[in-house]
């Protein structure tokens, strides 16, 4: 069964048992340079791998930007 879950503002359907680590996986993004929000709370890099998702979880994928 796959969890149901919103991502940077659209629906996501992820295969059990999903975690943070597995959605930058399946979205193809590099944890470098990205910061990730779960239902408004800041989620530290080295607790990715550990950090589960539950239907209806809020995630916000942000990327840091340089520039002059």
């Amino acid at each position: 069964m796959d969890t149901q879950i919103e991502v940077n503002g659209s629906q996501r359907s992820l295969p059990d048992p999903p975690t943070l680590a597995a959605l930058f996986a399946e979205l193809g993004i590099s944890r470098q340079g990205t910061a990730a929000v779960i239902n408004g709370e800041i989620v530290e890099q080295a607790s990715y791998e550990q950090t589960p998702l539950t239907p209806g979880d809020s995630v916000e994928v942000v990327r840091m930007v340089g520039g002059g």
